[in-house]
This record gives C-alpha cells, sequence and structure tokens, in this order.
C-alpha cells in the first residue's frame, strides 16, 4: 500500500481513497506474531523480522515484486496462522501497490478463513468490504 506498510501508522504519508490497499493501510496496524526462529535462518533473524521486512518492500513499487517472491518462498516455512495471516495481508499490500486491486481482493478472500480467530480476522472483513 502506498505511503507505508502493513504495520505503519494507519494513514502515514497517504490517504485512502477506498481501494482494498488503501482500506488495509488505513483500517489496522498488525503486528507479526511470535518471535520464532527456525532451523537454517541467520542467528537473529526471527520470522518476525523476515516478514516486517517484506511488509517494508511491498509499499514501494520498485520493490512491491520482490516483496511477492519473498512471500511465496517463505509461504511453507509459516507454522502459525497469524504469521500465514500476516504474509497475506503482505501480499495484498504488495498487489495493491502495483496497481492490482483484483489480486489485492483475491488474497484478502484467501486468508480470511485462517483469520477467523486471530487478531486479524475482523479487521479483514471490514477491508474486504470495498472488493467487488
Amino acid at each position: 500500500m502506498p505511503g507505508g506498510t502493513a504495520s505503519s501508522p494507519a494513514g502515514a504519508g497517504s490517504q485512502a481513497n477506498g481501494s482494498p490497499a488503501d482500506l488495509a493501510q488505513a483500517a489496522f496496524v498488525p503486528r507479526p506474531p511470535g518471535g520464532v526462529v527456525t532451523a537454517g535462518e541467520p542467528a537473529g533473524r526471527s520470522l518476525d523480522a523476515q516478514l516486517a521486512a517484506i511488509d517494508r518492500r511491498a509499499e514501494s513499487e520498485a520493490t512491491a515484486r520482490q516483496a511477492l517472491d519473498e512471500a511465496e518462498a517463505m509461504s511453507g516455512r509459516l507454522t502459525t496462522a497469524a504469521h500465514r495471516v500476516y504474509l497475506g495481508i503482505i501480499r495484498a499490500q504488495a498487489y495493491g501497490t502495483l496497481g492490482q486491486e483484483d489480486r489485492a481482493c483475491e488474497a484478502l478472500k484467501g486468508i480470511l478463513p485462517g483469520a477467523k480467530g486471530t487478531s486479524y480476522g475482523r479487521k479483514i472483513g471490514l477491508m474486504l468490504e470495498s472488493c467487488p
């Protein structure tokens, strides 16, 4: 989402215009869960830190495609629902940054079932209200 990451303060640097990407930014401030370091990661590089770095890349047109590639590579390593949902939000943000609103909506719809029971469930439902 242009102007800020999914974890940046709502409205930071941009005005929501009603698109799923802008609403995702304005609707909430997700925080990566856990703090779990898995085998094979560089020392001190938790999943949370990796997700936060991908999240930052998803906000820029210059790096959103890289964020999508990294999200794809990371998806098989996530073990908690909250991490998987957060990664889905990052994907939606990257698609929105690239102007692919339909794909942003698809990404949000894809994570809604897994978001139930997490802190993201209600907020994702609100974001989806702007989708066709």
